[in-house]
């Protein structure tokens, strides 16, 4: 008989026999290699390691704010950005712009804040708004279902809203304030509680990167060529001036050109009209037309002549009488050579006739006088 074969998966001691009711022991396990964030920050842009770290960052927050704080923080409401970093000193959250959590939770706490101060609330009642906040926060992070943090609210506020037998204390809350309490914390922390509780409850994978960026120096205005505020002034007025006088040389020649061409018709006018005088008649009826015509011309110029000349001497005579108020008797006016004042040419002129009617009226009274 030959050797006895053993069978393949049968374990054996090492006297060659089977140790009966014990399992067979493990491989030993080999070492993981744990990957730190200095690691993933190494890595090149666009690779990520096989298996996310683990990465368990302190989420420890102060809770507590006292009522100076509070005064603080609602003063420098008017900017939310102040507001903010004042809020974030006081809860310990570090630096927030690379957390996302802290970010999270100093947006939450702050908008809870301005809540009340937007309602018109008192201190004390900003200060419990902002406790039962965090207490809604303390049970979403304990990983408890959306009932019990509802749950509890609920029996709060009632509790805030009721007066107390035993302290004779009036309620915190009025039904008016709860009106406006229930709908704000409903449509933010409730309506988004598994958002809140993924954030706060789970691990976050954080990776941090430095670039160094070069940015170009633009180039500086040299100060040789810089100018004084005074400087710029005078120029601007003097670019003021200069336009002023371009607009008032552009009008004036604009009126130039249209003085121009009105004197150009007139001329015109006038070359037309004399061309007219000129013409010859063609026939009896265009002949006698223009001897009237003629004729008109001369009285009217006539006219205009004389009537030129009377208004010149009456403002003469004028100018002379005020000019020799103080004598007795005012100088004669000045007339020109070959005309005679107005008051003369009114005069009826005195002829042969004249003196012998003058002669028969004087014979009666000298007749009148021999007789006595």
């Amino acid at each position: 008989m030959g050797p006895k074969k053993e069978k393949p998966n049968s374990p054996k001691s090492p006297k060659g026999k089977k140790d009966k009711g014990k399992s067979p022991t493990p491989p030993p396990e080999e070492p993981v290699e744990e990957i730190t964030t200095d690691a993933v920050s190494a890595l090149p842009p666009g690779e990520l390691p096989g298996p996310p770290p683990v990465i368990k960052p302190e989420f420890v927050y102060n809770k507590e704010l006292t009522p100076e704080q509070l005064n603080q923080i609602l003063q420098l409401s008017p900017n939310l950005e102040e507001a903010a970093r004042c809020l974030a000193g006081i809860m310990q959250l570090g630096d927030i712009r690379f957390d996302a959590r802290n970010l999270i939770l100093l947006e939450y706490c702050l908008g809870t804040l301005m809540f009340g101060k937007n309602a018109d609330m008192k201190l004390k009642q900003i200060h419990v708004l902002y406790d039962m906040g965090h207490m809604i926060l303390d049970i979403i992070r304990a990983g408890n279902p959306f009932a019990d943090a509802e749950r509890t609210f609920r029996n709060r506020l009632i509790a805030m809203s009721m007066k107390s037998v035993d302290k004779l204390e009036e309620p915190i809350f009025s039904a008016w304030d709860l009106q406006r309490i229930t709908p704000y914390f409903t449509s933010t922390i409730f309506q988004h509680y598994c958002l809140y509780q993924y954030c706060f409850t789970k691990d976050h994978y954080n990776i941090t990167r430095d670039e160094r960026v070069w940015v170009e120096t633009p180039m500086l205005y040299p100060l040789s060529l810089s100018k004084t505020t005074e400087e710029l002034q005078a120029e601007e007025a003097a670019r003021k001036a200069a336009a002023e006088k371009a607009e008032a040389d552009a009008k004036e020649a604009a009126a130039k050109a249209s003085q121009d061409a009105f004197a150009l018709l007139a001329a015109e006018a006038a070359l037309r009209a004399e061309e007219e005088l000129k013409r010859k008649p063609l026939n009896l009826q265009e002949a006698i037309e223009m001897a009237v015509r003629d004729k008109v011309l001369e009285a009217k110029k006539a006219l205009i002549e004389e009537y030129e000349y009377r208004e010149k001497f009456l403002i003469d005579k004028v100018l002379q009488m005020h000019g020799d108020e103080g004598t007795t008797e005012a100088a004669a006016p000045v007339v020109p050579s070959g005309k005679e004042p107005p008051d003369a040419a009114q005069k009826p002129a005195k002829g042969k006739g004249a003196d012998k009617k003058e002669a028969d009226a004087e014979a009666p009274k000298s007749k009148k006088s021999s007789k006595k």
